[in-house]
């Protein structure tokens, strides 16, 4: 005979089975949604803008870290010129009394000079901040960030102090690999994760975080006002820019590592930094490289 006990059995088990296909159509509904990293670098690059170059005047301000023994130092400013020259050419000037840096990347090559010498043909982590905004074909950009580790083949959505962002490189909220942010509606980058390559043992020693903030723009491209970088959650330095120019207009040689390799000698055995480079970070190696423009 059947019973309301029996009933009340069933409606339950129809209840949870029901509850079940809802919630397993709106899991799918969600993943439906998660672009492909490709597709997502195609609508970052596309709506930040493809001048053919563009100039900028900032101000650098430099934190340098703090320790158990020495209070933090207090913050040093350098003004820099930039001048892209897109889609994967790229030249800073940085300015001080004292002394005057040039980095250059020209697609893989890279040169730094300091006060006319040949200081390094590498890109530190902390340089990679401006790749976001350099490479800004989806072809090349992709290229580039899979050298850098990342893997674009994997995405999913994130949440980034109130805003839904794509996220490109890793599974929300993995944060243990390199990875980039992109606002989910205007599809301009907010966050880059970057470690460095894991050695031999498979450790990663170093990691920055790159934000980019107060996107303006200007008539047809974007860029942001104000430039953060992190590193253990502690801000290590920060971009602020004061002027932008579009397509300006440079000499022949201005992004010609070559011909800068040709005027400016290497640095000497006698005079490079005796710094261990395994006990060094490369954020902190940067800062001192700044700090010694005031020297």
């Amino acid at each position: 005979m059947f019973s309301w006990r029996d009933l009340n059995a069933h409606l339950f088990v129809f209840f949870i089975f029901g509850f079940v296909c809802v919630l397993t159509v709106l899991t799918i509904q969600a993943h439906a949604f998660v672009l492909t990293g490709p597709h997502i670098l195609e609508l970052m690059t596309t709506k930040m803008g493809r001048p053919g170059g563009i100039y900028v005047k900032q101000t650098l301000t430099l934190y340098p870290e703090s320790s158990d023994t020495f209070p933090r130092e207090e913050s040093i400013e350098f003004q820099e010129t930039i001048v892209y020259r897109l889609p994967g050419e790229f030249r800073s000037d940085t300015l001080s009394e004292q002394s005057h840096k040039i980095h250059v990347v020209s697609f893989d090559n890279a040169l730094t000079v300091i006060d006319k010498k040949v200081t390094s043909t590498t890109q530190s982590l902390p340089d990679h901040y401006k790749d976001i905004l350099l490479y800004r074909n989806r072809p090349l950009f992709q290229e580039h960030l899979t050298r850098l580790g990342i893997d674009v083949s994997v995405s999913s959505l994130g949440l980034y102090h109130g805003t839904i962002a794509h996220i490109i490189g890793a599974k929300y909220p993995d944060e243990s690999v390199s990875q980039v942010w992109v606002d989910k509606d205007t599809f301009r980058p907010i966050r880059w994760l970057l470690k460095s390559k894991p050695d031999e043992t498979g450790t990663v020693h170093e990691s920055i975080e790159f934000r980019y903030l107060k996107w303006k723009r200007i008539k047809r491209t974007w860029y942001p006002m104000r430039i953060e970088f992190y590193t253990n959650n502690n801000l290590a330095y920060k971009i602020e820019v004061d002027q932008i120019q579009l397509d300006p207009v440079v000499s022949e040689n201005f992004y010609n590592i070559e011909h800068l390799k040709f005027l400016y000698p290497p640095i000497t055995a006698e005079t490079e930094d005796k710094n261990d480079p395994n006990d060094i970070s490369e954020v902190k190696k940067t800062i001192d490289d700044f700090k010694k423009l005031f020297e």
